[in-house]
Formats: structure tokens, C-alpha cells, sequence
């Protein structure tokens, strides 16, 4: 007589192979679904981590488009007071330009000075 497994789908010669066959692969299943749930729960930990990451570089743009303001307004004021300004720029960090205007502001601003 063949025993036909319900949960393997397969057909087995006796009772003892059919029921070692199905808790066999009842605990791979379970062991498939546990593997599963520590990587979802690795997934959100590491997308925490981003979101993190993203929002600490958010705060720091936000700080450096602070302070290059507060720089250009200080600059501004010199060229008023003394006429010109320069400078050398030796960093290594890449200037970034938060609008076109910013580009030409100091063309624009000694235009509009006169």
C-alpha cells in the first residue's frame, strides 16, 4: 500500500517514511519562515539606518547653506566697505551652488551697488 503525503505531495511505501517526510519538511518550512522573518526585520534596521544617515545629511546641508549665506552677507558687506574681495579657495570639499542665482550674486549685487 503507498501513502500519499498531503503536505509533500508525494507518495511514500510506508507510514513512517510519509510521516518523517512531512515533519521533515514542516521544519524546513518553519526554518524557511524564520529566515525570512530575521531578514525583514535586518531590512528595517538597515532602511533606519538610511533614513538616519539621510537625515543627518539633510541637517548638515542645511547648516552649510546657513553659513554660506552668513558668508556671502559678510562678503557683501566688505565689498561695500572696501570695494573688492579675494580670495583663494584650497578645499578639498566641491562648492556646491544652492540656486543659480547664487552663481552670479556678486555680479548682480555690483550692478545693483551703483
Amino acid at each position: 500500500m503507498k501513502y500519499l503525503s498531503e503536505i509533500t505531495g508525494l507518495s511514500y511505501d510506508t507510514e513512517k517514511e510519509c510521516l518523517d517526510a512531512e515533519k521533515e519538511s514542516k521544519s524546513l518550512a518553519e526554518k524557511k519562515k524564520k529566515e525570512q522573518e530575521d531578514l525583514r526585520a535586518q531590512r528595517k534596521e538597515d532602511a533606519l539606518k538610511i533614513d538616519e544617515a539621510r537625515k543627518k545629511a539633510e541637517e548638515s546641508y542645511n547648516q552649510y547653506v546657513k553659513d554660506e549665506s552668513e558668508k556671502r552677507k559678510l562678503i557683501n558687506e566688505f565689498v561695500k566697505k572696501y570695494g573688492s574681495y579675494n580670495t583663494t579657495y584650497r578645499s578639498t570639499i566641491p562648492i556646491r551652488v544652492t540656486s543659480p542665482y547664487d552663481m552670479f550674486s556678486d555680479i548682480f549685487n555690483s550692478f545693483f551697488d551703483f
